[in-house]
């Protein structure tokens, strides 16, 4: 048996035309979204349009008379205005449950 002292070629592990493929098809799917979004971009969205003016501050005339406004809402809200039940009268009904003051009102069927 004659030896051979040239080494022998080890087979690529990684066959070099599937890896040309991909990097082909990669190229080509990344000119492809360019082309699409150049296609898309309107023409106009490139031209100069001056700044807007943005409208002023909405401030109240009478901040203090609308503060008293709100505060009276408030007031006749807890005070039952509107066909609503007292802040007190609720208030009580629940301190006379006693323990099971957070319970279910009614049972579960």
């Amino acid at each position: 048996m004659p030896m051979n002292d040239a080494p022998e070629r080890e087979p690529a592990a990684i066959p070099e035309r599937r890896v040309l493929a991909v990097i082909a098809g990669l190229a080509l799917l990344c000119a492809l979204c360019v082309l699409v979004a150049w296609l898309m971009l309107p023409s106009g969205a490139t031209r100069w349009s001056p700044p807007q003016v943005f409208a002023g501050p909405e401030l109240e005339t009478a901040p203090v008379a609308g503060h008293a406004a709100f505060l009276a809402r408030q007031r006749a809200d807890l005070a039952g205005a509107g066909g609503r039940m007292p802040i007190d009268r609720a208030m009580a009904q629940i301190a006379a449950r006693g323990e099971d003051a957070f319970a279910p009102v009614g049972e579960r069927p």
